[in-house]
């Protein structure tokens, strides 16, 4: 088996190799015709032997053709020669770099200490040695997250409190790109992230929002109140409003 390598940078005809075939007959019993047995709608070959392809090749596609030639000459009763041809197909950046999904959600809590890795991103180039790098598209989500452009670990660069936030934003949407670190200029891939602040427990484990209090399991039996209440206010033993259908007890 004979081995050649070929390489298409764009949608061309390309010749891959010249094969030749000898007959020692003379006349048209020594006229030696090719003919191709595999691959045919892949690939042609001339009356001289120049083999090209019909339609452009991808290598991400398939890396390796074993192309089966057949030469014979041009008696009545023809005499027939087989070669196999293993051709490859060179790698040509001709790839952008793709994102394992085109959109990310992320919660976070608030408080949530600086530097705390929030999210993995990743993307993938079928291009050979590929050197994929990540970073934030968004000017203004760099003030508050950052990316490790190798890892892709998203994290965040300031403790966010949730009441500081209001009214103005509390979920960020922003653009990240991979990037190819070769010589291709191939555009970069693109994926959002939003990422959502929320409210977290406060000590002494009452949080509120809008006037809501909850109140901790322990706490319960002595307020007489059933599984899952929640209350507006507590004011000196009193439960002025019960949000769930629980058995609750008012005290004087």
């Amino acid at each position: 088996m004979s081995s050649f390598k070929y390489q298409c940078k764009y949608a061309c005809i390309c010749v891959c190799v010249l094969i030749q075939a000898t007959d020692l007959d003379l006349g048209v019993n020594g006229q030696v015709r090719y003919r191709l047995v595999s691959h045919t709608d892949l690939f042609r070959i001339s009356t001289d032997g120049s083999i090209f392809t019909a339609v452009p090749l991808d290598r991400e596609e398939r890396a390796q053709y074993d192309l089966v030639v057949q030469a014979s000459d041009g008696a009545k009763d023809p005499r027939r020669t087989t070669v196999t041809l293993s051709i490859k197909v060179l790698d040509v950046d001709d790839n952008s770099p793709a994102f394992s999904q085109p959109a990310y959600h992320v919660t976070l809590p608030e408080n949530s200490p600086v530097g705390m890795i929030i999210l993995n991103i990743s993307a993938l180039d079928p291009d050979l040695d590929a050197n994929v790098t990540y970073r934030i598209r968004t000017e203004e989500a760099r003030e508050l997250f950052a990316v490790n452009p190798l890892t892709g670990e998203l994290k965040v660069l300031h403790s966010l409190d949730f009441e500081k936030l209001l009214p103005n934003r509390t979920t960020w949407t922003f653009v990240v790109e991979a990037v190819d670190g070769g010589s291709s200029k191939m555009p970069p891939g693109l994926a959002s992230v939003t990422v959502t602040v929320l409210e977290g427990r406060r000590s002494g484990g009452l949080t509120g929002e809008g006037g809501v209090i909850w109140i901790p399991e322990p706490a319960w039996p002595l307020l007489g109140l059933g599984d899952g209440c929640s209350i507006e206010c507590i004011r000196s033993h009193c439960v002025s409003r019960i949000s769930q259908n629980h058995l609750c007890h008012q005290h004087s």
